[in-house]
């Protein structure tokens, strides 16, 4: 349907053209169809030349302006003859171009709003500005340049109010997904593509609107950030969304936005400062803030992290992640604390909210406990949306949406055991194999599902995934898959396949026999080597990329280098143990206090990070001199044997996971900086100030800890005998160390044959003529339970007093 015009060129004034082309662009409905004709395109392109020829100096003749230029932008927006036009004949365009320029360049003295200029510009975009020529391309990047200046004048900013920065907000993030050029050869092509055009005036127009866009951004997220408290919840929601546009690595040229450092500080500030004011919102209750509000806010953070994080671990601004370890604390506590089984407040929490929930629970290393038995309920509601079936959905969405899903229900403390999930087994195994066909995104998805499976169940009776059918054959696939993409991961400038991979591989390895066949495949093999490889001489360096540091994440490198320490009596000799505990050591010296900040800012992911690269650096020492090397690194005063600062605050700070504190206290006492005789006081502290699931003890939630906290109890009980210590640890805790010692100390190895380690320790005995025990253990808890050693030497007492 084309509208009628209400005024015609021929007896229209200036200022009654304007006034025309807003109204026009007024009567489009806010969700209008493109490519269809709303307008007499002869007519609206007589009109913009006639109100290019408003010549007043006023504010009204500025607002008419501006109206104007908006009203032709939202028709070129909807029909594309009219844009088509436009580009064709730009003579009026550019004339009501260059009168816009002018009034902008006086919107102070015009009494213009920032909300004024900024619809210029979203006007802008929307036109072929290019097809006008230079002089036309020049006085556009000043309409944009004034723009910007009016966004960071604070007298200017200060009376808009939370709606007018949200609107501004959303008209500038949708600067890189309008339309920028004509659609009339073809469909209309993203910014992206643009940039690779072959005008020179289009590349030059494309880029400075891009820069502003950026600029613009910046200013509003810092002016939006000092106005926070305005936001009502859902307001603060949608903030957030328009702001995530820009910044999805989708609407940027390829040099410029795809990847998530490039977020300026600003805009992650803002993101910052919405989870604390959630979090801080849900455990005061101020301004009514409920848990699907928070839930909403984390939602849409976990979109935005989402890219980053598959790369590097989490996103690496650091204020964002302790920010969001913050506000999944303040979720978490109001789901376990929740009365009722069914609570109202849980109704509202959609299977999507819940799986952003869980997946930036999983990102930030939440243990899954910390929901309490709450999370087990909402994760059972997510776990049934994901494997119920569903014809419509075609086979990769749903692939990706199961995957999703376990992992989310994974964090939420969701039982995954055929008891818990049935249908589990074949959903596992056929999501595995459609993943495997979607490129490296795909493969992602397909790591992080087999690491959560890897690492799920407790202690005493864990859930094996390897007792899926089917399951081992589509973990060697994606194993074999990894290796086939190393180049294509570097390019991208992925650090997390290989390092979660290993990991993966080094949990199911201590999961039975069938695990420890693992160790022998081909493909598990391969696996091993490329990581090792990465440890060793990163693939950076490699691919000859100078302009990259050499060194991995944090995240990444804790990973491999755990799961090479937790392993490495199967798969490692002494010469590649050897040159893996000088990298960590080397590694540890270097970058210890760096680490440690990364820990204390960014709170659970990295200071989980930080304890794993000690312990592997501690399991992979070989010599007196590596473990030496290792006490100073981390000793304040090796005179004294202090521990750095930074490593102090993470036993003392009350939001440190168990797990951290049980994992930092052996490799403390294992360097000699802390005494057997403290390790009862730090481990009472720790209970103190816990706040773990509404548990009356704090327990660990890996089994490698849970061994490592047998190995304390038994060293503090055989120290300072007498000491009491919580039931749940000692019944659960030495199981698990045997569990653990099964499979990391070459339980799978032949003891029988002439190689193997207990063999040749025999013989080395024998030969100093030295009465011994192989595989002793030496009590240090209730019922003799206490830890087994390689040998106990029997020295006869005289023999000792000399």
């Amino acid at each position: 349907m084309v509208a009628p015009s209400p005024v015609h060129d021929q007896v229209a004034l200036p200022n009654e053209a304007a006034e025309s082309l807003f109204k026009l662009g007024r009567t489009l409905p806010e969700k209008r169809p493109l490519s269809s004709p709303h307008c007499d395109v002869s007519v609206c392109t007589q009109l913009v030349s006639r109100a290019a020829q408003l010549t007043d100096s006023t504010t009204s003749a500025g607002h008419l302006v501006s109206g104007a230029l908006w009203g032709i932008a939202r028709l070129a927006q909807a029909d594309n003859n009219l844009f088509s036009a436009l580009e064709v004949a730009p003579n009026g365009m550019a004339a009501l171009t260059a009168r816009t320029s002018e009034i902008a360049c006086q919107w102070w003295d015009l009494g213009l709003s920032p909300m004024d200029l900024t619809s210029m510009a979203w006007s802008l975009c929307q036109l072929p500005i290019s097809a006008a020529g230079w002089p036309t391309v020049r006085l556009a990047i000043r309409i944009l340049d004034a723009t910007s200046a009016a966004l960071a004048d604070p007298r200017a900013m200060q009376p808009l109010s939370a709606i007018h920065l949200q609107e501004m907000v959303v008209a500038i993030a949708g600067f890189g997904v309008k339309r920028l050029t004509s659609p009339g050869h073809g469909d209309a092509r993203e910014a992206s593509e643009l940039m690779c055009g072959s005008s020179r005036c289009g590349v030059a127009w494309h880029t400075a609107l891009f820069g502003s866009m950026d600029t613009m951004l910046q200013l509003l997220a810092n002016r939006c950030r000092q106005k926070l408290g305005d936001f009502e919840p859902t307001a603060l929601v949608m903030l957030l969304e328009a702001f995530r546009t820009p910044f999805n690595g989708t609407t940027f040229p390829p040099r410029q936005g795809a990847c998530m450092d490039a977020v300026p500080v600003s805009v992650a500030g803002l993101w910052t400062a919405a989870l604390e004011e959630a979090a801080c919102g849900l455990q005061t209750g101020m301004r009514k803030w409920s848990l699907a509000d928070a839930t909403e806010v984390v939602a849409k953070v976990a979109e935005i992290i989402e890219p980053g994080a598959w790369k590097v671990g989490i996103h690496p601004d650091l204020g964002l992640a302790a920010a969001s370890c913050q506000c999944l604390d303040a979720i978490a506590i109001t789901i376990r604390s929740s009365d009722q089984e069914n609570c109202p407040a849980f109704e509202r929490l959609s299977p999507g909210m819940l799986k952003s929930m869980g997946l930036l629970a999983h990102f930030c290393a939440m243990p899954a406990c910390n929901f309490g038995r709450n999370g087990s309920q909402l994760a059972r509601k997510l776990l049934a949306s994901a494997l119920e079936p569903n014809s419509v959905t075609s086979q990769t969405v749903k692939a990706k949406d199961a995957a999703l899903s376990i992992v989310s229900a994974a964090s939420l403390g969701g039982d995954l055991t055929s008891k818990g999930a049935p249908d589990l087994a074949a959903t596992v195994t056929e999501t595995l194999k459609t993943l495997l066909n979607l490129g490296l995104e795909g493969l992602r998805y397909a790591v992080m599902l087999l690491r959560i499976l890897a690492s799920g169940g407790n202690a005493g009776d864990r859930f094996s995934p390897l007792r899926l059918p089917g399951f081992k054959g589509a973990a060697l696939s994606v194993a074999r898959c990894a290796t086939q993409s190393l180049r294509l991961l570097w390019q991208d400038g992925d650090e997390v396949v290989l390092a979660s991979l290993s990991c993966t591989f080094a949990l199911l390895t201590g999961q039975g026999e069938e695990g420890l066949s693992l160790c022998h495949e081909s493909d598990v093999v391969c696996l091993f080597q490329a990581a090792f490889g990465m440890l060793v001489r990163p693939l950076r360096a490699q691919c000859q990329d100078n302009e990259r540091p050499l060194s991995l994440a944090l995240i990444p490198f804790s990973d491999a280098l755990w799961a090479f320490a937790r392993i490495a009596d199967i798969i490692l000799d002494e010469v590649a143990r050897g040159v893996l505990s000088r990298i960590a050591v080397a590694a540890c010296a270097e970058n210890i206090n760096w680490w440690g900040c990364l820990a204390v800012n960014g709170r659970a992911p990295y200071s989980a990070a930080v304890v794993r690269v000690l312990w592997a650096a501690v399991s992979l020492c070989r010599s007196t001199a590596d473990l030496s090397s290792l006490r100073k690194a981390i000793s304040l005063d090796i005179k004294t044997l202090t521990p750095t600062p930074v490593l102090s605050t993470l036993l003392e700070a009350s939001w440190v996971s168990f797990n951290t504190v049980v994992s930092l206290t052996w490799v403390l006492v294992a360097v000699g900086v802390l005494s057997p005789r403290d390790v009862h006081a730090h481990l009472m502290k720790a209970h103190r100030q816990s706040s773990s699931a509404s548990m009356s003890w704090p327990i660990p939630s890996e089994i490698w800890t849970w061994a490592l906290l047998w190995e304390l109890v038994v060293l503090a009980q055989v120290t300072v005998p007498g000491l009491s210590w919580p039931d749940v640890w000692v019944e659960h805790a030495a199981r698990s160390w045997r569990e653990e010692r099964t499979a990391c100390r070459g339980a799978g190895v032949d003891k029988k044959s002439s190689k193997s380690f207990p063999h040749l320790l025999r013989q080395v005995l024998k030969g100093l003529g030295v009465q011994h025990e192989l595989e002793a253990e030496v009590a240090g808890g209730p019922a003799s339970r206490g830890v087994i050693v390689d040998a106990a030497l029997r020295i006869p007492r005289s023999t000792a007093d000399k």
